[in-house]
């Protein structure tokens, strides 16, 4: 059998992440520094592209609607508008200071594995190191937040708690993948919309012509969440978990799920998938199972 040439453990090939000291089995942590570091130069060159079809189309379009309405509103109280703009942006900095003064931080000294397994996701998805802080809560979840390059990583405590370091790569390569694809900077701006004004027309107005778009960009974090871990029973485990529970998903026969989605997604069911903040669970274990099996998934995982 052989040996992690980090941490010496023995493991059985193919292995992805090395379940002792999280790392990857087959390449040196000091060569996953030098990484990080060459990526933030701001002159290196990422050649691989996993965005989900249609993403960067249908923001351009959700970006001139948004124009349009934001001229007629413009129009009639430019203060108003000016002023909701203003209070987007002090509440993504409020929320900055208060995450990060009552988290943990990973770091080398606190939660050295999770710190460990952020470079390697990061090294993977050829992005600069990201600040990653973990949130007391049982429930599954987490997010990403930031505005422009200030950006940053939040995980419940429960997903640590219950998810294997392949699943939990997943998770984190699918919020990296939201930052290295630029959604973080739309999507922050759109939450105190859609959160602390979501009485007010606008609120809700920017959340629907946004949210066509938001669907795909999930669909491109799953693309990302997998390239980051380069397995996809994990990816497929990990979101069973999210949908169903740690104790439900290994009674769930998920090609099943998949076909029964094919059966039924008509034009009713797409409708419905527009409302929601996710896309359905089915559909997005079908898009990932896909994209594993693309030409493009073999050119982004072998792009240097």
């Amino acid at each position: 059998m052989p040996f992690c040439v980090n941490c010496g453990s023995e493991y059985n090939p193919p292995l992805s992440i090395c379940e002792s000291c999280y790392l990857d089995p087959v390449i040196l942590e000091e060569n996953i520094d030098r990484r990080l570091r060459l990526l933030s130069v701001s002159n290196y060159v990422d050649n691989a592209n996993f965005s989900y079809p249609g993403e960067r189309a249908s923001l351009a379009c959700s970006i001139f609607i948004l124009a349009g309405i934001s001229i007629v509103l413009s129009t009639i109280s430019f203060g108003v508008f000016l002023g909701l703009i203003v209070l987007a942006l002090v509440n993504i900095k409020v929320t900055s200071i208060r995450t990060r003064g009552t988290m943990v931080q990973a770091s080398k000294d606190n939660l050295p594995h999770l710190y460990r397994l952020m470079k390697l996701v990061c090294y993977r998805l050829k992005v600069p190191m990201l600040p990653l802080y973990i949130r007391q809560d049982d429930n599954y979840n987490a997010y990403t937040m930031g505005f422009l390059n200030d950006a940053w990583v939040v995980v419940n405590s429960g997903i640590l708690n219950d998810f294997t370091p392949d699943e939990l790569a997943f998770v984190l390569g699918h919020e990296v993948a939201h930052v290295k694809r630029r959604h973080t900077t739309w999507l922050t701006l759109m939450s105190p919309a859609s959160q602390n004004i979501a009485s007010s027309l606008l609120g809700g107005l920017v959340q629907i012509i946004f949210n066509f778009w938001s669907l795909k960009c999930e669909h491109t974090a799953d693309r990302g969440g997998l390239l980051a871990v380069r397995d996809e029973k994990a990816v497929i485990m990990a979101l069973l978990k999210v949908f169903t529970g740690n104790k439900i998903c290994t009674h769930i026969d998920w090609e099943k799920l998949v076909q029964e989605h094919e059966q039924q997604d008509n034009i009713l069911v797409k409708a419905t998938e527009l409302l929601g903040s996710h896309p359905l669970p089915a559909k997005r274990i079908s898009e990932v199972y896909k994209f594993r099996k693309s030409r493009k998934y073999h050119l982004c995982v072998n792009a240097e």
